[in-house]
């Protein structure tokens, strides 16, 4: 056996030693190797997961509302219901698809019944028509035309609670009530009112009228302490509930209002830090309200058509941010609140001035409905749905 020598090695097959630095490298074991079958995809992938990545809420929300308004616009589904009104529609609300309330141009209030989805007359208000209704938290309020106003109340969740009605020969011309909670806002003959509805039996000496230069037509509150007015000159004004003695402090003036266009027949608060304006004269426009100055609308609606009408349905979608309006041409029209364009493929042409527009979701899903009240007739478009040809 040769000895193991330091720095040398034995080449037993040329018997003799070699420095270790020439010693040839035993060969790598073999690698084991691993086949992969392809992979087999069930059905389409998800675009995130085809692309190796995932969306980000801002994608997600983005797609969302794209999807919605492809959707919308396929509508072509138009269903007329005979209402069997006493006289036309004149204001409409929906509390959710079981409760709601009609008024016409003679005075009447209808309920709506849940089980056999008739219309059923439940008071003559005044004869004069009834001008606006709205409901909140289960109150329903309406308003009515004439030298001497009333009001009526309601609490709707309480059918064996007797109805309210008010008397006020301090306003005339009661033109809009709005509700945001339990608080009231009411607009009339240069005047607007607020008052807080803790209860529905509260005395007419609650209400403090407040002059306004001009007849107030729409009226919006956005939040607990900020209230906005639409006049008939084109003035919008603001009020902060928070001041001990708040004075309407006036955000848009009527000399800007001649340049931008008319009476402000809808004023709503949206997105939070938006005022949506319709004017009598066919605009269909947004105000930013973080900065002090509201002359330049910063969204434009285009093709809503008003040839001077003062009640045409405007109804936002907040869910789903959208609008729709009705025009005076008779056609209802709809637009995405983020890219300003209009999202029906079709007109829905109802024939005539729709003075009442709402939107109502199931509570169970399925189909998002649009009413629009004309005549005496409920016009029913089922968003998303197509009519079967």
């Amino acid at each position: 056996m040769p000895r193991d020598l330091p720095g040398l090695y034995w080449d037993e097959e040329r018997k003799r030693y070699f420095p270790l630095s020439s010693k040839p490298k035993a060969p790598l074991p073999a690698k084991n190797t691993v086949t992969i079958a392809p992979m087999v995809q069930h059905g389409p992938q998800p675009l995130a997961l085809a692309s190796g990545k995932a969306y980000s809420f801002s994608e997600r929300n983005r797609t969302r509302h794209k999807t919605w308004c492809s959707l919308v616009s396929a509508s072509s589904s138009v269903t007329p219901r005979n209402m069997h009104l006493f006289n036309d529609a004149t204001s409409m609300c929906f509390l959710n698809n079981q409760q709601a309330v009609v008024g016409d141009k003679s005075g009447w209030l209808y309920t709506l019944d849940p089980t056999t989805k008739r219309w059923v007359p439940e008071i003559n208000v005044h004869p004069s028509g009834i001008t606006d209704i709205a409901i909140s938290e289960n109150i329903c309020v309406a308003t009515c035309l004439g030298p001497v106003s009333k009001i009526y109340a309601r609490d709707v969740s309480n059918p064996d609670q007797p109805i309210t009605l008010w008397q006020m020969s301090s306003l005339n011309d009661l033109r809009k009530c709005h509700l945001h909670k339990r608080s009231l806002l009411l607009g009339a003959g240069r005047k607007w009112v607020h008052v807080q509805l803790d209860h529905v039996d509260f005395s007419v000496s609650d209400l403090n009228p407040r002059m306004l230069p001009s007849d107030v037509l729409s009226m919006s509150q956005s939040d607990d302490n900020l209230i906005y007015a639409g006049c008939r000159n084109g003035s919008i004004f603001q009020v902060d509930l928070r001041v001990k003695a708040p004075q309407p402090h006036e955000i848009l003036s009527s000399s800007a209002a001649k340049t931008v266009g008319g009476a402000v027949v809808h004023l709503e608060t949206i997105r939070e830090t938006q005022l949506l304006v319709s004017r009598m004269n066919g605009d269909l426009i947004t105000y930013d309200l973080r900065y002090p100055t509201y002359s330049s609308p910063c969204m434009t609606f285009k093709g809503h058509v008003n040839l001077y009408t003062e009640r045409l349905g405007v109804v936002y979608d907040s869910v789903e941010d959208t609008l729709f309006a009705a025009g005076s041409d008779g056609v209802v029209r709809g637009w995405s609140l983020r890219t300003e364009d209009q999202i029906f493929k079709r007109d829905f042409v109802v024939s005539a001035n729709i003075p009442s527009l709402q939107l109502v979701r199931n509570e169970g899903g399925g189909c998002v409905r649009l009413l629009a009240a004309q005549g005496r007739q409920l016009h029913e478009i089922c968003m998303g749905m197509r009519q079967e040809v």
